[in-house]
Formats: structure tokens, sequence, C-alpha cells
């Protein structure tokens, strides 16, 4: 595994020179954005669970709830028809023939697989969730909890779809809300300004504090159990002094 990079080299010494003196006084600052994940320990979904996580951060931007199955084997491919010994299906095969007795692809259907064209580790399957709340310092950052239609919804605003063109879209084979929870389910909240433009350090501010986070889910029955899993999206600051001296406010 290997990597290149273009250097550019300037004959005139004024760029050196401005970068010299920046580094001599002030230093300079960058800002990047990195991920904390908590793994939670696990559990069964039973009436009600709750997870609870700390990240200390002057810039909290966004959270990423998502389960993953108790038992997580990398194989087999999910996508329906994939796995056939004599005759396996890519995705546009599995896409152009529904299952027999159905005439139309978008009907949901209970054959293994179903379009998740991803292996069983990445499944995250939150079937039975009647609603979903995050909490912050025991502060709600909805009025109430989200049932399983905003859950989706409130998630693809988070992701921007409203305010910026993202060059995406949903994958083909989340079809139904149904779906959505059985293969694709994430709980996404955004504490950023979200548009396109100008870099921003706009997220939730610990104030030098841990920010408490509470995921609570409540279900509808009892079944297999799964590993709550919490990406939390922070914006640092990067200074950059004379010397190599490199200092991250985080």
């Amino acid at each position: 595994m290997h990597f290149t990079i273009s250097k550019i080299v300037f004959n005139d010494p004024l760029y050196y020179n401005l970068k010299a003196s920046k580094l001599l006084s002030s230093g300079l600052t960058l800002g990047y954005q990195t991920y904390i994940a908590s793994k939670g320990a696990s559990v069964n979904k039973g009436t009600s669970v709750n997870v609870l996580t700390t990240v200390n951060s002057t810039s909290l931007d966004q959270l990423v709830c998502c389960l993953q199955h108790a038992t997580t084997p990398v194989t087999c491919l999910q996508l329906r028809g994939s796995n056939l010994k004599d005759a396996s299906k890519s995705f546009n095969e599995a896409f152009a023939d529904p299952p027999t007795g159905q005439g139309n692809v978008s009907i949901h259907h209970s054959t293994a697989g179903d379009l998740y064209n991803q292996s069983y580790f990445f499944k995250s399957d939150a079937s039975g969730l009647v609603y979903s709340s995050v909490e912050i310092n025991n502060t709600p950052l909805m009025p109430q909890p989200l049932e399983n239609a905003e859950v989706y919804n409130e998630s693809l605003i988070s992701l921007g779809n409203l305010n910026q063109d993202m060059s995406s879209g949903v994958h083909p084979g989340c079809m139904s809300l149904g779906l959505f929870l059985k293969y694709y389910f994430a709980h996404i909240v955004s504490l950023e300004n979200l548009q396109q433009g100008d870099f921003y350090k706009s997220g939730l501010d610990g104030k030098a504090s841990a920010l408490n986070i509470a995921w609570k889910m409540v279900f509808d029955n009892t079944t297999a159990g799964f590993v709550p899993h919490i990406f939390a999206k922070t914006t640092r600051i990067a200074q950059i002094n004379e010397g190599h001296s490199v200092v991250v406010i985080v």
C-alpha cells in the first residue's frame, strides 16, 4: 500500500517568509473533524434500553447511533441470492429479479437478505423499535421521543439533505421503513450549522466539562441481543508553532 502527494515549491521566498512569521507569532491553526466511538455492552431488546456515554469536546457536531448484532460474523453477504452455490447474483441482478410471486421489486419481502448489499457485520437491526430519543446532560434534543418515521426523517435532515446537495441519496435497497429498521437503522442528530460555504466551528461546547450522552430506546418485543454504538463527530483545532510544536485544542 502506498500513496503519492504533489509538492509545490515557490521560487519567490515571500510565502516561506510569511509562514515563518506566522509560526513565530500566533502559529498556524488548522480545523479538522474526527470521530469518538463508544461501544456499549450487549443487551436484549427489552421494553426499554438506555445507552450512556461521555464526550469531552469544545465542539460536538453530530451523534450517530446504531446497533450491531451480538454475534458479528463477517460473512455472508446479505444480498438476496448472492450466496447461491452455482448461480449467485449481483446487486443489479437481484434488484431486477423480484422474489417469486411478486411482480414489483419495490414491494417489501421477507426473503433473507433482501437488497441489503453488505455483510452481516454491518447490519443495524432495530426491528420492533417504537421510540428513540437522545439526551445531552439530561436535556432532550427533541421535545418528545421520536417514532420510527421521525427517526428516519430527522436523520436525513442531520445529514444535510435540506441544506446542501450531498451528491448522494438513499441506498436502492432501503425501499421502506421496515427495511430501514431491519438493515440500515441509524439515529443521527446534528448540532451543527448545516449549510454550504465556509468552515465553521459550530458544534456544542462542553465548556471544559464532560458531555453526558444518553440514548434511550423503547421496543415492542424482546428478540436477539445487540451491541449499541454511538459515534460522536467533533471538531478540533491543531495549532502548529515553530519547531514542529503541535498543540491539539479538543
